[in-house]
Order: C-alpha cells, then structure tokens, then sequence
C-alpha cells in the first residue's frame, strides 16, 4: 500500500498542485482562474486522507521495527509528511484568496509566500519517488551543492550592478524601463523574465517600489522599503546610490562569511575522508582481525569489540554519516542565498523571530529616510509593515507602529520591538534634540552590522579548535581500537613464550 500511496498517489497530486497554482496565476478570464482555485481547495481536501495514512503507516513501522534500520526511512516519511500537510494547508488559503492577476501591489504580495511554499511542497511530493533513490546518493550530491553554491555567488554581483543600474537612470533622468530591459538582456531565462515584467510594469505607471515589491525577488524587502519611504521623501537618488555603494562594499570585504565557509569546507573534507578510510577498514582489516583472534584463542580488547560490533553494520551506520556530509554542504548554499541587506528572505525569515535584532539596520536606515524626510514615523512604519513579506517582521512593525499612535516615544516602541538598545535609544533621542537623528540612526546601523561580522568571528575562533578536537578524538579512538589488538597478540605471544 506505501509503495502504491507513494509511486502514483502522492506525485499526482503534487503535480495537479503545481499545475493548479500555475493556472490560478496566469489563465484567460477570471472565471478559469477561480476554477482553479476550486481545483486547489480540493486537492488540499485529497490530501488530509494521505497525510493521516502516513502519520499511522510511519507509527507502525517505528513501534514494529529497529531503530537504527528505521531512521533513514522516518526522516524521509517526516519529510514528506510536512510536505504534505503544509502543501494541503497553503493550498486551502490560496484557494480561498481572491484574483492574483488583477489584485493590487499590496495584495500579491500577501499571496508570494503562500504561492512560494505551495510550490516548494508541491514539488517534493511530484519528486517523492526518487526520494528512496536520492538518499544513498547524498554523497555525490554534496559536491554539486558546493558548485551550486559558488554559482550563487554571482547573485550578489548582479544585484549590486542591477541597483547601480538604478541610481544612474534615476540620478540622470534615464528612461528606466529601457536601461531595465538593457540590463536584463543579459540575465539568464529566468531572471531576464523578472526584468522584463518590471520594465513593463514601470512602463505602465507604477512606482518603482511597487514594480519591485510585485515580484520581490530582484532585491530584497528592505531595500524595497527605503525605496518606498525615499519615493515619498524625494531622496530616491541617495538611497539607490547608498545601498549601491554597501552592496558594493560588502562583495568585497566580507571576513565574517569568508571564514564561516572556510570551516565548512574544512567539516565537509575532514568529514569525507573519514567516512572513507572508516569504511575501508570496516570492511578489509576488521574481518581479518576478528579471524586472527579467533585462530588464536584470545579474547579481544573490549574498545576493538565495540568498535567492530558497529562495523558489522556498516552499511546502517554509513547511511547515517550521509546525512552529515551535506549539513555542510547544504549550509554553505544557504549563505550563499543571502545578499547584503537581505533579511526578509525566505530562507532567513525564521532567524529574525530567533534573533530579533537581525532586522535591526535595515528598518534603522529607512526610518532615517522618514525623520530626513519629515514623514510621521508611525503613518511610515504602518505602510511599510502592509507590504512587508517576512510576516515577524511585520507584525513588529505593526505593534511599535500602534504603540505610536498610543502615545508612547516613538524610539522606545522601537526599543519594545528590539530595533534599538537602551543605550542606542539615549542616543538617538540626544541626537533628536540636536536635529541629528538621521545621522545617528544611519550610525546605529553600521555599528550593529559591524558587531554581527565582529561576533561571527569571534564564534569562528571558538568553533574551530572544537571541531579539530572533536575530530581528533574519533581518529584517536579508532587508532587506539585498531592497535589494542596488536599489543594484546603481543603480550599472547610474550606469555606463551
């Protein structure tokens, strides 16, 4: 029944997912497109069966079955159980939101992170047969994410000359749809479709936060917000030019990520030649061993039995190391995913509710804008927070623009929400009084941009004696279990002699 549920059942409704959402976008008449929303809100129904059917399938197989001989297979069903439900969850709200194609700026993108994950889960579930297959070829796929990884790299590059880009046409009164379309006819198929879109929709009238914040993906949410308060403060040209300039300096100074991918390919390389040699020696010397001590009479070192109890299931145990060599891998395509200011992305929205004061500099220098500008801080922080994608993000926007309107300082809502420190508040309030308030807020962010880099650094000179310990300790317990049975025959040989 699982092989039946998983071959045919699970991957079709994944693709009836994908391709529903995908018509829900983009078909003719808004009658088709609310069908397919119909076709979304019941694959969302199909799906609770499933999800149910394998919750009780993996419960059984764990409650009747070894541990060990079941991890891989669980951490497969528990993803695709996620998957699934999450993928029954999104399609449900998506189906029951309105017209994608003719709803405002604010509106799509209320339904991008939806759409996003929908898709995400959708294509799991379509690719879940392969699954079972991807698992024992984990090895041979790290050393792709890391090429993946160094691609990605060049992401930072295009946004840094796509934003320098933009502050010239502006600055020169360019015609900006042409020199967007200019620079995206380079672009991959992709991305060069992204541009595109926003050309057309700069030429038909939109303001550029709003063409930007329709897709989302061109650069990140915080500087769509500078670009949306610059638009109402008339400093567009400046705020352009200024995240031009620290995209620009930060691709070429960045020691914090420098050295955090340093050590994770150290990890990776250290963890591969380990898996290896340990794997050979399992294999070759501990059956020879064992055979020898069996010839001979004498009873084995109790590390060395252990030791080769765990080798008799090496296969197990080497499935299990797997998984660990692309941790590292997986994480090092991870920071290559976020940019200079990127903090509301996808990938990195669940760290800003873990550590709040990661979206610290990016909200500091677009208030800075507004206090430049003379715009009432709340009524700012109330329209940046609607068209904010990192949901966290922008439900603390909301509170500290409430506790505004309630009458409270508006630098100790901000200090509420962990925007600022007591410290930087005193601060910036001095700095109110002189007419100085931009200045320190820009000042403020630097200073904690600064210290991230200062405290990944310091978390680096930590974590890398601790992983050369770790890793000796292991090739020394292996070293002493494969020697111990020498001495031991040794001191056989001394006693009969």
């Amino acid at each position: 029944m699982e092989i039946l549920v998983t071959t045919l059942i699970v991957p079709f409704l994944g693709a009836l997912l994908l391709l529903a959402e995908w018509q829900s976008r983009i078909a003719y008449g808004r009658t088709s497109r609310g069908n397919w929303r119909l076709v979304l809100r019941g694959c969302a129904i199909a799906l609770l069966p499933v999800v149910a059917g394998m919750v009780w399938h993996a419960l059984v197989r764990l409650t009747n079955e070894s541990w060990i001989y079941q991890a891989i297979p669980s951490i497969v069903r528990l993803l695709m159980i996620v998957a699934a439900a999450r993928a029954a969850f999104r399609a449900w709200q998506i189906g029951l939101m309105g017209d994608y194609f003719t709803a405002e700026p604010a509106a799509m993108l209320r339904q991008t992170r939806p759409r996003d994950e929908l898709r995400l889960c959708a294509w799991i579930l379509t690719c879940f047969p392969l699954l079972w297959a991807t698992v024992p070829a984990l090895l041979l796929v790290a050393p792709f994410l890391f090429v993946a990884a160094l691609m990605r790299m060049s992401q930072r590059v295009e946004r840094t000359r796509f934003l320098w880009t933009l502050a010239i046409a502006v600055e020169h009164g360019m015609d900006l749809p042409a020199e967007v379309e200019a620079f995206g006819g380079g672009a991959r198929w992709r991305t060069k479709e992204r541009y595109m879109a926003l050309a057309g929709r700069l030429r038909d009238g939109a303001r550029l936060s709003d063409a930007l914040a329709t897709d989302g993906l061109l650069t990140s949410a915080e500087i769509i917000a500078a670009v949306r308060v610059a638009e109402q403060t008339g400093s567009l040209v400046a705020t352009l030019r200024a995240a031009a300039a620290r995209h620009q300096t930060a691709l070429c100074n960045t020691p914090g990520d420098r050295s955090v991918i340093t050590l994770i390919c150290y990890c990776w390389f250290v963890l591969v030649v380990m898996s290896a040699i340990t794997s050979s020696l399992a294999y070759w010397i501990a059956p020879k061993f064992e055979e020898i001590f069996k010839d001979f009479g004498v009873e084995m070192p109790l590390l060395t039995a252990r030791l080769f109890d765990m080798s008799a299931s090496s296969v197990t145990i080497f499935l299990l190391i797997i998984p660990l060599l692309v941790v590292p891998a997986g994480i090092l395509v991870l920071l290559t995913t976020r940019s200079v200011d990127d903090t509301a992305a996808s990938a990195w929205g669940p760290l800003s509710r873990i550590y709040p004061r990661r979206d610290a500099p990016g909200v500091l220098r677009w208030l800075a804008l507004a206090v430049a500008g003379g715009r009432p801080l709340s009524a700012v922080i109330s329209d940046v927070a609607e068209r904010q994608p990192n949901r966290g993000l922008s439900l603390r926007l909301q509170r500290a623009a409430h506790a505004m309107n309630a009458g409270e300082p508006p630098w100790q809502a901000l200090s509420d929400e962990h925007f600022l420190s007591r410290r930087e508040v005193a601060a910036v309030q001095a700095a109110d009084r002189a007419g100085n308030a931009p200045t320190a807020l820009n000042a403020i962010a630097d200073s904690i941009e600064r210290t991230h880099v200062r405290r990944t650094l310091l978390w680096i000179e930590w974590l890398r004696p601790t992983v050369m310990l770790v890793f000796g300790g292991l090739v020394g317990i292996y070293c002493l279990a494969y020697f111990l049975p020498v001495i031991a025959l040794l001191w056989h040989a001394i006693r009969q002699a």
